[in-house]
């Protein structure tokens, strides 16, 4: 079934549906740019029946150092600091600091992605690295999401900021 077959007939969002396709929840067959996904009807059932009925997000609560980006003390808090100004992203939601980080990467540099899941002390590392589509061109991505507002809030005073325009500034650190 497409999408829009499943909107239609069980009054899911599809934008619900393809967030559990690109957690790794839901095997779909992808038809190219510009044609929608096949999902097996009989799939999303047992996925909707698991993640839809609470209406929670899909969280995955996998343990970590969430004091790691505190302090930046080290030349290598330094360099993965700069990786998430890179390539993360941060989403604030309120004047607490409620949010996440993400980092979305091509597929190809999965080796990285677990580098860093090793750097922040994963309990799990594997778990924490979700595998994606890309939603126009198909391509094989690798998604971090750290659900943290103290994490969030320590990227934030070092100079991460949401909503990236491009014209980030130097975070300027004690190591070259």
């Amino acid at each position: 079934m497409t999408l829009k077959e499943l909107k239609a007939k069980y009054n899911v969002p599809e934008c619900t549906v393809r967030k559990w396709i690109h957690k790794g929840l839901l095997p779909a067959e992808y038809k190219g740019i510009g044609h929608p996904y096949e999902v097996i009807e009989e799939n999303f059932l047992y996925v909707k029946k698991y993640y839809w009925n609470d209406r929670t997000r899909i969280t995955y609560n996998i343990g970590w150092n969430r004091d790691i980006f505190k302090n930046i003390d080290s030349p290598e808090k330094a360099y993965w600091l700069g990786f998430i100004l890179a390539d993360g992203c941060l989403h604030i939601s309120n004047a607490n600091f409620s949010g996440h980080i993400s980092i979305d990467i091509s597929g190809r540099d999965v080796e990285h992605l677990k580098k860093f899941v090793t750097f922040i002390e994963a309990i799990e590392p594997e778990k924490m690295i979700q595998y994606t589509k890309h939603s126009v061109t198909g391509n094989d991505l690798v998604h971090v999401q750290l659900v943290c507002s103290a994490t969030s809030k320590d990227l934030f005073n070092l100079g991460i900021k949401p909503n990236k325009s491009g014209k980030e500034k130097w975070i300027d650190t004690p190591f070259p």
